[in-house]
């Protein structure tokens, strides 16, 4: 009798510490964690909060960092109460400038908290500070916006269709790249000969270059006219002089005449 006493005890406390068991890791794969940690309590208020659950995912950069704590639907001013909670160690990142959001892990994933840092000069948020809540978008805003995308690739293909088929009508296409051949042919003979005449362009930049030394020099009497102070002086005088000088304006304008003169007689003869 004692010794089947005894089996059934053994047996109690083996199925005990089984069940125990699978409670445990059941709460820890499922974010139980955060029962056996010191936590930080915040808040923050969302006018909607569709698809979001007790024990949903807080992170913040993308690291999980708790959990949510209870959700509450405030009648008074038709907004729910996320309370949520932050393990101690990251409860530091949290600043009073931070904002709450809730996100969705992939198009039809779960719901979860995202916590977005504030800014450093801030201090860090106590514990039970309200935060300021992001309005979520819900799944039907996603679905709205996938729409709107296909209506225009919808779209697209019927003007990119539209335009294959006018192209094709009549043998446009075949004339277009007639054409477009046509096209290439006359540039690739237009470019032909452009190597020489780039050469022919660099050999006068060349002698161009030359006769400007030269003049620079004040080689010539284009050089020496420009260089040589004394020689502008001169000329300019002697056309001074010739504007005052009565005898050197009748030469001058008797020269002009004979040269007149002998011109129409050659062309008489021609």
């Amino acid at each position: 009798m004692t010794r089947s006493i005894d089996l059934e005890i053994k047996v109690g406390i083996f199925v005990a510490f089984g069940v125990g068991l699978v409670l445990f890791t059941i709460m820890l794969l499922g974010g139980g964690r955060t029962l056996f940690e010191k936590g930080t309590t915040f808040s923050a208020k969302f006018p909607q909060v569709e698809g979001l659950v007790e024990g949903a995912t807080v992170k913040v950069a993308g690291v999980k960092v708790g959990q949510v704590k209870t959700i509450e639907f405030q009648s008074e001013h038709n907004l729910v109460n996320v309370t949520f909670s932050v393990n101690e160690q990251f409860a530091s990142a949290v600043r009073e400038d931070s904002t709450v959001g809730i996100q969705t892990q992939g198009v039809l994933g779960d719901r979860y908290i995202v916590v977005n840092p504030g800014g450093l000069s801030s201090k860090a948020a106590a514990d039970g500070t309200e935060l300021k809540a992001e309005h979520p978008k819900d799944l039907k805003d996603y679905l709205s916006n996938a729409d709107e995308v296909l209506d225009r690739v919808k779209n697209t293909l019927k003007n990119a269709e539209a335009i294959l088929t006018n192209f094709n009508r009549d043998n446009r296409s075949d004339l277009f790249f007639k054409n477009l051949t046509e096209m290439t042919e006359n540039l690739s003979g237009a470019t032909d000969g452009l190597p020489t005449k780039m050469k022919d362009v660099t050999t006068a930049a060349k002698h161009m270059k030359s006769i400007l030394a030269k003049i620079d020099n004040g080689e010539g009497t284009v050089g020496a006219l420009i260089n040589d102070p004394s020689l502008y002086d001169d000329v300019k005088n002697l056309l001074g002089g010739a504007n005052r000088n009565k005898v050197l304006k009748y030469f001058i304008k008797k020269s002009v005449e004979t040269s007149r003169e002998k011109a129409e007689k050659a062309e008489k003869t021609n």
